[in-house]
């Protein structure tokens, strides 16, 4: 589950926009089921800020954006910028939001946790509905299997990898 705001700094305050901004890109680390945080600089004058925050869980969102702390951070925020809040986002979504090449954990780290969710997920479905569905069309039963896998690695299994994962996904 994330959220991205989108934050075009008023007239005169675009660095300060930037300072608060970073200062809750530090912050984040201490807010319960943040699971990654990045600040995406705008790439021309005109341009949003864009900040981006993922969650394990909605509830871990919906705590977050419920609290006090949140309502004088987006208070303070309000005065020096026109925020748009496009989230909560879920699902593929969430693994395609904008990267930012220093807060990404590795390519191969995250292939790394994929498998482990694809692979138990294709086995057992495989295993399982194999005998059931004998009789469809080859590419019938493989659409079945890749919706079924998918759905799961977006919805369920991948949100707990990252949750569980996310130690070693971030290096800590």
């Amino acid at each position: 589950m994330a959220r991205i705001l989108r934050c075009h700094a008023k007239p005169g305050r675009a660095e300060d926009c930037m300072a608060l901004l970073e200062g809750l890109l530090q912050g984040s680390r201490q807010i319960p089921g943040c699971v990654f945080a990045s600040l995406i600089p705008p790439a021309a004058e005109r341009e949003p800020h864009q900040f981006v925050q993922r969650f394990a869980t909605l509830q871990d969102l919906a705590r977050w954006q419920e609290s006090a702390g949140h309502a004088q951070w987006r208070e303070r925020l309000e005065q020096m910028a026109e925020v748009v809040d496009a989230g909560p986002i879920e699902g593929l979504q969430v693994w395609t939001a904008p990267p930012v090449p220093v807060a990404v954990p590795p390519k191969w780290k995250l292939t790394v946790v994929s498998w482990m969710g694809i692979f138990p997920l294709v086995a057992v479905s495989l295993g399982l509905l194999t005998p059931l569905l004998q009789s469809w069309p080859f590419l019938a039963r493989i659409l079945l299997v890749t919706v079924l896998v998918v759905s799961l690695m977006s919805y369920v299994v991948m949100p707990r990898l990252v949750r569980w994962m996310g130690w070693w996904l971030r290096g800590k």
